[in-house]
C-alpha cells in the first residue's frame, strides 16, 4: 500500500509561499489535493510581497546597467581601443568618488536622530521619502539623459555623477527595511501556532538574494538575446589580423574593430539605448512604488521599536530626555502618559511596577500616537497626553501647542499601578 506525503514548501520556498496571493496558494493547493481538505491559508504578508518585488527589480535595473554599459561606450559612443578605456576608466572614478562622498553625507543625515525615542517618526520618513525622490529623479534624469538627448562622452560622466548621488541613499533603506522584516518576523509567533517565536532571519534573506539573484539571471539572459536581435555582429580580429609583425597586428586590429563598430545596424544602437533608456527607469519606478507601499513604517514601525526595546530591557527613555532643553510634560515634541491605577490596586505588590505589562502599554502608546496625531496633523501641533483610568475605560485627554484640547476614550486594558512614562 503506497502513502501519498504532501510536502509542504521548505527553507527560502516557504517564506516565498507566504507571500503569495491568498488565491494562488489555494489554486496550487487544488492541483494536489481534494478541495475538501484543503486547509485555511492565511493573507499574504504584504511586507515580504513589496520587499521581494523591491529586490526582484533592483536586480533587473542592476543587470541591464552593468551589461548594456559597455556595448553604450563602444557602438553608441563609438569609442575603441584606447578612448573606450579613459571613458570608462573616468566615468567609473567619477561614479565612485561621488559615491563615497554622498555617502558620508548620508551617514550624518539618517543617523543624526535617534529612532527609537523619534516618537514623531519624523528620522524614518525623512529616509523613505529621500530614497523615493531620488529614485524618481535618478529615472527622469536617465530617461533624459541616455534616452532623449543626444550621445555624447559628456553626457555620460554627468549621468554616471548625478545617478550615484540619488542611489547610494537607496542602501541605507534597503537594508534597513530588511532589518525590520526579519525583527517583525522574529517578534510574531510560528506559522505553527506556538507561542515561541520565528527564528527565520536566514530563510528571509536567502529569499530576498534569491528573489534578485533569478531577475539578474533573467534579465542578463534576455538582454544579450536582444543583442542578436537587434543584429550584433561580431568579428574575431586578432584571428584576421595574425599575418605581420608586431606594430602591424596592433594596427590591424584596431582598424578591424574600428571597421566592426562602424558596420553595425541603427537598431543595435537604439536597442541599447532602449534598455538603459528606457526600461532601466522602468526598473526604478516599480523600485520607488514598492518601497513606498512597504507598511512596515509610522506607528507600525513605532511599535516594532518599542517592542524591540521591550524585549532588550530598554525602558527607561526618561533619561535621555534629560538633556533637552524642552521641559517635561511640556507640549513640545513630547508625548506623556500618566497610568493610574484604581486605590484598591495600590496595595496588589509591595513592588508598584510588579503588575506593570510592556506590550499592553506599548500597544497603548503606538495607539495614542496615532490616534492625536491624525487629529492633530492639520495644525502640525505639538501635543501633551495623559491617561487618567477608571474603571472599565480610559480617558486620554491631549492639550495640543495651539491651545486646542482633544479628548478620546480607549478600551481599558489590564489594570496597571502608577506609571509616569516621559517619552
Amino acid at each position: 500500500m503506497k502513502v501519498q506525503v504532501e510536502a509542504e514548501p521548505a527553507g527560502s520556498a516557504t517564506i516565498v509561499w507566504e507571500a503569495l496571493p491568498r488565491s494562488v496558494r489555494r489554486w496550487l493547493r487544488c492541483c494536489r489535493s481534494l478541495p475538501k481538505e484543503l486547509p485555511t491559508e492565511p493573507p499574504a504578508n504584504s511586507a515580504l510581497q513589496h520587499l521581494l518585488a523591491m529586490k526582484f527589480w533592483n536586480g533587473a535595473y542592476g543587470v541591464c546597467i552593468s551589461s548594456m554599459l559597455l556595448y553604450y561606450v563602444t557602438y553608441v559612443l563609438h569609442l575603441s581601443s584606447w578612448q573606450r578605456v579613459q571613458v570608462i576608466v573616468g566615468a567609473g572614478t567619477a561614479a565612485g568618488v561621488t559615491e563615497a562622498v554622498m555617502n558620508l553625507v548620508y551617514v550624518h543625515l539618517f543617523t543624526r536622530d535617534d529612532s527609537l525615542r523619534d516618537m514623531a517618526g519624523k528620522s524614518d520618513r525623512r529616509l523613505l521619502r529621500i530614497v523615493v525622490s531620488f529614485r524618481l529623479v535618478n529615472a527622469c534624469l536617465t530617461f533624459i539623459l541616455i534616452g532623449v538627448l543626444e550621445p555624447s562622452v559628456f553626457l555620460l560622466f554627468v549621468w554616471s555623477v548625478i545617478t550615484r548621488m540619488g542611489l547610494c541613499s537607496f542602501s541605507f533603506w534597503r537594508i534597513s527595511a530588511q532589518c525590520w522584516l526579519v525583527d517583525e518576523d522574529c517578534m510574531s509567533r510560528c506559522v505553527d501556532g506556538k507561542s515561541r517565536q520565528n527564528k527565520r532571519e536566514g530563510q528571509i534573506f536567502g529569499a530576498l538574494s534569491m528573489s534578485q539573484i533569478l531577475a539578474a539571471a533573467i534579465f542578463s539572459s534576455l538582454t544579450f538575446l536582444g543583442l542578436g536581435l537587434a543584429g550584433l555582429e561580431t568579428e574575431n580580429c586578432e584571428a584576421s589580423c595574425s599575418v605581420g609583425g608586431s606594430d602591424g597586428v596592433s594596427t590591424c586590429i584596431d582598424d578591424c574593430f574600428r571597421h566592426v563598430i562602424d558596420r553595425q545596424p541603427e537598431s543595435l544602437r537604439a536597442y541599447v539605448r532602449f534598455v538603459i533608456g528606457f526600461f532601466a527607469p522602468l526598473c526604478e519606478l516599480l523600485i520607488a512604488y514598492h518601497a513606498y507601499k512597504f507598511p512596515i513604517k509610522n506607528a507600525r514601525l513605532r511599535k516594532l521599536y518599542l517592542t524591540k526595546a521591550a524585549e532588550r530591557g530598554d525602558m527607561g527613555l526618561t533619561e535621555t530626555n534629560e538633556a533637552t532643553s524642552v521641559d517635561a510634560y511640556s507640549a513640545k515634541s513630547q508625548i506623556v502618559l500618566l497610568d493610574k491605577a484604581s486605590a484598591d490596586l495600590a496595595d496588589v505588590s509591595s513592588d508598584p511596577l510588579e503588575s506593570f505589562h510592556a506590550a499592553d502599554f506599548q500597544h497603548r502608546v503606538v495607539h495614542t500616537v496615532e490616534m492625536i496625531g491624525g487629529a492633530c496633523r492639520a495644525r502640525r501641533a505639538s501635543i501633551s497626553v495623559r491617561f487618567a483610568r477608571s474603571p472599565g475605560h480610559s480617558r486620554c485627554e491631549a492639550q495640543g501647542g495651539s491651545g486646542e484640547a482633544v479628548t478620546a476614550v480607549v478600551p481599558d486594558a489590564t489594570p496597571t499601578p502608577s506609571r509616569c512614562v516621559n517619552l
